[in-house]
């Protein structure tokens, strides 16, 4: 993770990493065709069609000078350089395309990173959206996908600069005139000598205490996870109801409950 980027984190099975990566690239772009659809995503194929497209321009503005050429050779105007010109002019009006999704390798086995690009993308969204799906639909899509995270916030690992992201966290949704509702701190720490109580505590500092702590089902969760030499931060609504930010035990929660239902029509 990048300082100051934001993006979901993504844990798998150890050795499918890469597949995972695929995995999260066609399900948040599909996911943000649907939330954003006046937003051009940057994906592989749209480099791809640019690139096809900039080279038939090309070969059809070469057809058209040769045939100028041909029907004008009386004038003595250098074609070859005209052309040359209008591709620098090409060349120079040619934006620096990005893609929208790209992932951060961590130094952890089984946990990825995919950082978004664009501004306009709300990582919260994204896994919300996400969580709405499988409910809505008893199916679940993805196959590597375990547990997943927005992570709105990101800094270098260190304790003031922790606090002062999640300070941010805490000020949106810890407001005075917020009405309370249970909550917990989940953080953990890897590859790093931070020690996590010392986290937790200040954190805890940070929120008013007319928010009660709940380990066992909080409505909310504050989540800080520590890697190396970066930090994500993040507020996760609904946790408790969308299995913990766990898709695979979302899924099986909605799908026994929908075999319940079923099983109960049929006696009937």
């Amino acid at each position: 993770m990048r300082e100051a980027s934001k993006g979901i984190l993504v844990s798998c099975a150890t050795g499918v990493e890469a597949l995972c990566v695929l995995e999260c690239f066609n399900v948040f772009n599909e996911i943000c065709d649907r939330l954003y659809p006046d937003l051009e995503l940057w994906k592989p194929h749209n480099f791809k069609k640019e690139n096809e497209k900039e080279k038939e321009n090309e070969q059809e503005n070469e057809k058209e000078k040769e045939k100028e050429k041909e029907k004008e050779k009386t004038q003595e105007i250098d074609f070859g350089l005209a052309f040359d010109q209008e591709l620098n002019q090409l060349q120079e009006q040619k934006k620096e395309k990005k893609y929208t999704f790209t992932s951060i390798k961590t130094p952890v086995k089984g946990l990825i990173f995919i950082e978004i690009h664009e501004e306009k993308i709300d990582p919260l969204e994204i896994v919300l959206e996400f969580f709405r799906e499988i409910v809505a639909t008893k199916e679940m899509k993805s196959r590597y996908i375990i547990r997943i995270f927005p992570i709105q916030y990101t800094c270098y690992s260190d304790i003031d600069k922790i606090l002062l992201k999640t300070k941010l966290v805490v000020e949106k949704h810890f407001g005075e005139e917020t009405k309370p509702f249970p909550y917990c701190i989940d953080c953990q720490v890897k590859a790093n000598g931070i020690k996590k109580m010392e986290i937790i505590q200040k954190v805890a500092d940070l929120v008013s205490e007319k928010f009660q702590v709940d380990l066992t089902n909080p409505k909310s969760v504050i989540l800080i996870r520590t890697i190396a030499q970066s930090s994500g931060i993040a507020f996760l609504p609904k946790y408790a109801e969308y299995g913990k930010y766990n898709a695979k035990t979302l899924y099986k929660s909605v799908s026994s409950t929908q075999n319940e239902s079923e099983s109960e029509t049929q006696d009937k």
